[in-house]
């Protein structure tokens, strides 16, 4: 019998992104699997993290969606095995990756934005930074 290989956990937290998007933005399976041209269950498959996605994907997923690619890895946190394997590896430390530049700051921000389902939310922070300023 063969052992499963266990899900990798950032294919996990990918997958979990994509539901998330896919659910605040009331998208079908079938509508985010004709952005891809994959089926519903491939897109099934990938937000239970049963199958990773390619590069080709993800890209294709953030033009579509018009969300920043870095949005699907933001709060993405590797675990301490993770980063002790690439220390191995590449022979030198390794930190947590951590989008501190304000571009990425401005990503950040943008991809929520645009992840808000209702005018009403988008013109109460409006508000709120109007009081800031």
């Amino acid at each position: 019998m063969m052992k499963q290989k266990k899900a990798d956990q950032l294919d996990l937290f990918l997958g979990t992104k994509l539901k998330q998007l896919r659910i605040r933005r009331k998208l079908s399976m079938a509508q985010i699997g004709e952005v891809l041209e994959v089926s519903p269950q491939q897109i099934s498959r990938y937000e239970s993290g049963q199958h990773r996605m390619t590069a080709s994907a993800l890209f294709r997923l953030a033009r579509g969606l018009d969300m920043p690619l870095a949005w699907f890895f933001e709060g993405f946190q590797e675990g301490s095995d993770e980063l002790g394997r690439l220390r191995n590896v590449i022979q030198a430390p390794r930190e947590d990756y951590n989008p501190a530049t304000r571009q990425d700051q401005e990503e950040a921000l943008l991809s929520l934005w645009k992840s808000l389902p209702k005018a009403q939310q988008r013109q109460q922070i409006i508000q709120l930074l109007e009081a800031f300023v």
